[in-house]
């Protein structure tokens, strides 16, 4: 029963992903904004560890 449950939840969740691709397509960009920042800030953070 529980399994039918989550099954059913989850084929909700993939229509409406398939009804909303955009919003795949912000989050996305967004964790790669974030991919971004958190590479920019690395090497920033070595630097000021090295002064």
């Amino acid at each position: 029963m529980e399994i039918q449950h989550s099954l059913h939840l989850l084929k909700i969740k993939f229509v409406e992903r398939l009804q909303n691709p955009l919003e795949d397509i912000r989050l996305i960009s967004l964790r790669f904004y974030v991919f971004w920042l958190l590479t920019l800030i690395q090497p920033m953070e070595g630097i000021k560890h090295k002064l």
